[in-house]
């Protein structure tokens, strides 16, 4: 009796994507701060998740949601006018606009980072000049220019000290910003000490699973000044640094699963409809096929690569008769799940694009995180070798297949 076509296949190889990337080299500035942002895919899903250490205004007045602030080694005197004297006389400041830094990692993929800075706050105390709770500068409740008013301080203790949280109406293009109100009567020359700057800030960056797993680092440079990316003003003194770096640490983890059905590693090949049409009529199947179904989760790049035991004509892979080792070629293709998008091959329709080739790799991308999603490996038999394989009626026939499904890192 006829045994039916069997293919033995290697349970295929999952290599899960992880990395520990140097950094690059560089001597640390002076003057940086460090940002970091981190994307681990059983956490994070879809987004990334701001890992920097809070410091500035969120620790002194707090911050909801998706607020961030970080301080900036910047002091410095500078001399104003108390009261609501002409703007120039006035304190102010001002905030560089959105910036884009290519973050790369020791790898040398690239990803544009987007920094906006949304808020701008600073304390102020007694410096060169007397000062008192009234004309601190600080000491106000609207904002105008470029700038709204948020929040703010005045702590009864000498000397004067009093804070403020502006908001930057247009982070990608801000402008000069200063008070608006006042508790003073009259106008003085007052010199400040400005002893503690703080920015809020967003990162915006490029969807996490467009990104090879890795560590990414940028820096970007503004100048602190009169007139500089932070503008602070005229009459300014005892500047502490004319320039702030800050540096960027974005981390990638991206996960890689493959799961299997028990008892998977044979594959069995037959006709759709079994074999019970070529036992009555003697007409041979032009149609056999065997699938292997598996479960996906990913949150990035990822390639599948399939490795023949023993290679055949173009992309096929052989399977022979285990008693006359006569070869018959096999093909596979890969019917990937719903979300994953192959790279490649733009002008090659479905199912032929996710045809698998002997030791080149499938490019996919994923639109985002998926969970234990269902696909399918499908072998098959063109006409021409099943038509071989009823030649030899109670014959088994077994090819070996490796698949490794492997992260982009």
């Amino acid at each position: 009796m006829f045994k039916p076509l069997k293919s033995i296949l290697h349970r295929p190889a999952l290599r899960a994507a992880s990395a520990c990337l140097a950094m690059l080299g560089g001597a640390v500035q002076a003057n940086a701060v460090e940002i970091t942002a981190e994307y681990r895919a059983s956490v994070d899903r879809n987004e990334f998740r701001n890992t920097t250490p809070s410091s500035g205004y969120c620790v002194d007045y707090g911050c909801e949601g998706d607020l961030f602030s970080i301080s900036l080694p910047v002091t410095y005197d500078r001399t104003v006018k108390s009261g609501l004297p002409p703007i120039p006389q006035r304190w102010s400041l001002k905030t560089p606009g959105e910036t884009t830094v290519n973050v790369v990692s020791d790898r040398g993929d690239t990803a544009p980072l987007k920094l906006q800075i949304t808020h701008v706050a600073q304390q102020l105390r007694e410096g060169g000049t007397p000062l008192e709770d009234t004309n601190n500068p600080a000491g106000h409740y609207s904002a105008g220019g470029g700038c709204s008013w948020v929040t703010g301080q005045i702590w009864e203790q000498a000397p004067s000290r009093a804070g403020f949280v502006w908001q930057v109406n247009d982070p990608r293009s801000p402008s000069l910003c200063y008070p608006t109100s006042t508790y003073a009567d009259d106008q003085n020359d007052v010199t400040p000490f400005a002893n503690d700057l703080s920015i809020g800030y967003k990162l915006i960056l490029p969807r996490p699973h467009t990104m090879p797993t890795g560590t990414y680092y940028g820096s970007v440079t503004f100048s602190v000044g009169e007139v500089g990316d932070f503008s602070l003003g005229s009459n300014v003194t005892n500047l502490s640094t004319n320039s702030v770096t800050l540096n960027f640490t974005v981390t990638v983890h991206h996960e890689l699963q493959v799961q299997f059905p028990a008892n998977s590693e044979s594959v069995l090949i037959e006709p759709v409809n079994g074999w019970q049409k070529w036992l009555d009529t003697g007409i041979p199947p032009t149609d056999i096929r065997g699938s292997l179904p598996f479960r996906l989760t990913t949150s990035g790049p990822f390639s599948v690569v399939m490795n023949c035991g023993e290679q055949g004509i173009g992309e096929a892979c052989v399977m022979r008769n285990q008693r006359s080792s006569e070869p018959v070629n096999f093909g596979a293709r890969l019917y990937p799940p719903k979300g994953l998008e192959v790279e490649g091959n733009p002008g090659v329709e479905a199912p032929w694009r996710d045809t698998l080739i002997h030791g080149k790799p499938l490019q996919y991308r994923t639109r985002g995180f998926m969970s234990s999603v269902l696909g399918k490996v499908e072998f098959y038999t063109s006409w021409t070798e099943a038509a071989k394989l009823a030649q030899s009626p109670g014959d088994k026939w077994v090819g070996l297949v490796t698949l490794v499904f492997d992260a982009t890192i």
